[in-house]
């Protein structure tokens, strides 16, 4: 799943309700210089770990698509 979210002129950005539901209204930001992970508070670091390795898989998915559109 991907989800695009846009910061208002507050800086304020709007989670979808479909996390909300999931994770409810307290989360965990852990940024770098290009990206960050965000997932719900009380979440162990090992659970975090796992999920996380989930989305690089689709991440590194999603980079082997496009490059194979580049070379089209």
């Amino acid at each position: 799943m991907k989800i695009e979210l846009r910061a208002n002129q507050q800086g304020q950005i709007y989670l979808p309700k479909l996390l909300r539901d999931q994770w409810g209204n307290e989360y965990v930001l852990i940024p770098n210089a290009q990206g960050g992970y965000i997932y719900p508070k009380g979440v162990r670091a090992k659970d975090a770990l796992r999920s996380l390795e989930v989305v690089r898989q689709d991440l590194a998915h999603r980079a082997e698509l496009e490059e194979s559109k580049s070379r089209e």
